[in-house]
């Protein structure tokens, strides 16, 4: 085992030794400021680290998470791709009341999952309230799909007030008495492949305060929320993420999806600037020189805080942890868009236990994250120069040839999709956008449904998956059925 293993597993070890401690213990101190402990009623079940490298981390089952949701008042914190949608099930399945989510985009056979679920708890009584956004970015027609499917059942589905740009917020709440506040969509790959958080909140002000949001938004009014506990866009979101990252005095760590507000980033920068330590993790996009979020991350270094990449899980996050003793989630991106036009929600918090969590999951990936933004695999391209399409997840970064048949077409109207197999949030695809379809003699997926193929290009990771984009037919052949 290396040196620097040994330093990091000491580290974990020393977060997770403070995570289980009673309540009223103190945390490890990282700050010179203390901060107040929320006590739970309730032992938790840790996250704990396994050595060496790469780091694994165990998590409570859904079970154990539900079992402390219903006899604590406090938060837990959960994380994507390591739990998984079982703990969104665990939820619906023991709702006896009622259930609302609010949800942004709903897909993929996890999206079954939870439709099922939801169905299941309508016909044993448990009134269901699903509030959607119509318009998701990207025009998919996914979240139409589960209206339909809702449609003439017990569950109640109705789409979100055009008063925001999006209703961008990702929410549950069972029995008027626990809540998710979630940075996750009810989709595949949130609960396969990305970098997701959870929290559970059992706070009752908290819960209350996320179901008087919901009626208003339900009903599309306006909301009278005056001193709001939780972040709330567009109502104090800025304002509780300024205060937070200002009152910085050691570290700022974070993970986030998008890194384009100026004032955000501005303020960040400052931190850096006065000697507080930061560090970034995001999933870079390919090129490097288009991606709308590296000015700002240049922003960052060039204050002296450190920037590492990582496209596996894909980071859909949107989390602060600041002095590593408070720690924001929620769905609000680091955006301008997201602040000031969307509803989102989101938690500020300091109850020890649940922040050591977010500590963890952290260190965990800033020990596999890059300092460069696309490294380039080792793996042995074979004699002949053609990858199998089930390999294309090991030649990221790399010009290569990819072979396969293609089963499934995907088209939107605005993609279209060439996939290897149905599993299209995990598996390789070809990607056409309409403007080039024009360039092959009859539209591409007419050509090439249930074909042999082989397409050339570059290899890039996409929220999870292996992806090619191509705007030519010399990129792609057919060489059998």
């Amino acid at each position: 085992m290396s040196k620097k293993t040994v330093l990091f597993f000491v580290l974990l070890t020393t977060i997770i030794y403070s995570a289980c401690a009673s309540p009223t213990t103190a945390p490890v101190p990282t700050a010179t400021v203390p901060v107040p402990m929320l006590v739970a009623t309730a032992t938790p079940f840790p996250i704990t680290p396994t050595p060496p490298n790469p780091i694994t981390l165990t998590f409570p089952t859904a079970d154990q998470y539900w079992h402390r949701a219903q006899t604590c008042n406090c938060l837990q914190v959960y994380a994507h791709p390591e739990v998984g949608v079982d703990i969104i099930l665990k939820a619906i399945n023991s709702a006896k009341k009622s259930i609302r989510l609010k949800m942004y985009l709903f897909t993929g056979s996890a999206g079954d999952k939870v439709r099922d679920a939801m169905l299941a708890a309508g016909k044993r009584g448990v009134g269901v309230r699903v509030l959607m956004e119509l318009n998701p970015y990207g025009g998919a027609s996914t979240n139409v799909d589960l209206f339909n499917a809702l449609k003439g059942t017990a569950v109640k589905m109705r789409w979100a007030s055009y008063d925001f740009r999006f209703t961008h917020e990702k929410s549950l709440v069972i029995d008027d008495q626990i809540a998710f506040i979630m940075t996750h969509n009810i989709t595949s790959s949130s609960f396969s492949s990305n970098r997701e958080y959870g929290v559970i909140d059992s706070r009752a002000d908290d819960v209350a305060e996320i179901i008087k949001v919901y009626e208003a938004d339900w009903e599309k009014v306006q909301v009278d929320l005056k001193n709001p506990r939780l972040v709330w866009s567009p109502i104090n979101a800025r304002q509780e993420w300024l205060k937070l990252i200002d009152s910085a005095k050691i570290s700022i760590d974070l993970e986030q999806n998008e890194w384009v507000a100026p004032e955000i980033v501005q303020h960040v920068v400052d931190a850096a600037k006065r000697g507080v330590k930061v560090r970034g993790i995001y999933s870079p996009r390919a090129p490097i020189e288009s991606d709308n979020s590296e000015p700002y991350r240049n922003l960052v270094r060039q204050a002296g805080g450190e920037i590492k990449y990582m496209s596996s899980p894909y980071v859909h996050a949107k989390m602060f942890i600041v002095d590593g003793q408070r720690a924001f989630i929620g769905s609000e991106n680091v955006s301008d868009n997201s602040l000031n036009n969307n509803r989102e929600l989101g938690i500020i918090f300091d109850q020890a236990d649940a922040v050591q969590s977010v500590r963890l999951i952290f260190e965990k990936d800033w020990a596999v994250a890059t300092v460069e933004a696309f490294p380039v695999s080792n793996f042995e391209i074979p004699a002949n120069g053609i990858v199998n399409w089930k390999d294309a997840a090991r030649v990221y970064n790399r010009e290569v040839t990819i072979e396969g048949k293609i089963t499934t077409i995907y088209n939107s109207g605005r993609v279209m999709w060439l996939q290897f197999s149905e599993n299209w949030e995990t598996d390789m695809k070809v990607v056409i956008f309409p403007a080039d379809w024009g360039k092959w003699p009859q539209r591409p997926d007419l050509i090439y449904k249930d074909k042999v193929i082989r397409v050339t290009g570059r290899v890039v990771e996409y929220q999870g998956a292996p992806e090619i984009v191509i705007n030519d037919p010399k990129f792609i052949t057919i060489v059998g059925e």
